[in-house]
């Protein structure tokens, strides 16, 4: 099963995360991880606005968000160094970034992220 992983504060436009992609469990396991290291450390969910979203994704989708982490990775690594956090990114391609008001992907990556997440199959809730 193909995994998106995605995260907003209750819907709030320029809040939107985009937490990561995996083709396997382990790399699910290891982007919540990643997510609550960088974002819970103080918090817990119940405390938070988050609201966490796992989808299962196709294979085009897939390629598609992992083309793009992988076309856009200087500019993932040099947010990375920003920010002072390095995740675990052994079984699962991870970026945390606010998508609307941070430059690494472009308009047309953000259209088409909205579209495959309203497409997808949300596997919980």
């Amino acid at each position: 099963m193909l995994y998106l992983v995605h995260c907003d504060t209750h819907g709030c436009v320029d809040f939107q995360v985009f937490v990561g992609i995996s083709d396997n469990k382990n790399g699910l396991m290891e982007l919540l991880f990643n997510f609550h290291k960088k974002y819970l450390t103080i918090l817990t969910f119940k405390d938070s606005n988050y609201d966490l979203q796992i989808y299962k994704i196709n294979e085009e989708n897939y390629n598609y968000l992992l083309d793009e982490i992988q076309n856009n990775i200087t500019k993932i690594e040099e947010n990375y160094e920003t920010i002072k956090y390095n995740p675990e990114c052994q079984n699962c391609d991870y970026i945390s970034v606010f998508l609307n008001t941070y430059d690494i992907f472009d308009k047309t990556f953000h259209k088409k992220y909205n579209s495959i997440i309203k497409k997808s199959k949300q596997i919980i809730t």
